[in-house]
């Protein structure tokens, strides 16, 4: 069983964020593999540093569609994707420097950093984005 398994209650009801909040799902769940088959430190990070391009993407596409149909929260929303990318960068930054190892802190972090993000933020603009054309990719 994943670590970290997709509910429908993560649902945001907007394909495209569902498609791509399931793959941050995934590089969490890869990297807890990872940990749990004692990769090296190099293989961890990889998958870290791959979870962080692919939210920065994340990022700017809910953005650019929330700024697209004038989303009233949006300077909200991405004050709060500001301060999460700064907190992920900040962590990778520091655990790169010290050499540490990924530890279950860092997943309950990550696990925390999305859910908490998806069921508070992203929910917010759920009923509003319904419906609505939706640019980006997976």
């Amino acid at each position: 069983m994943a670590f970290m398994p997709w509910k429908d209650e993560y649902s945001v009801g907007v394909q495209l964020f569902d498609d791509q909040h399931q793959k941050m799902f995934q590089f969490i769940n890869d990297l807890n593999d990872a940990m749990m088959d004692v990769e090296e430190q190099a293989v961890l990070f990889a998958i870290i540093e791959g979870l962080m391009e692919y939210t920065k993407k994340h990022f700017k596409d809910e953005e650019d569609n929330l700024r697209r149909h004038c989303f009233s929260g949006l300077a909200e929303h991405e004050a709060e994707h500001q301060k999460l990318t700064k907190s992920v960068i900040d962590f990778s930054v520091e655990n790169k420097n010290h050499d540490s190892s990924v530890t279950v802190k860092v997943m309950d972090f990550l696990y925390h950093w999305i859910t908490d993000h998806i069921l508070d933020s992203d929910k917010k603009y759920s009923e509003f984005l319904k419906g609505k054309e939706i640019i980006g990719d997976v």
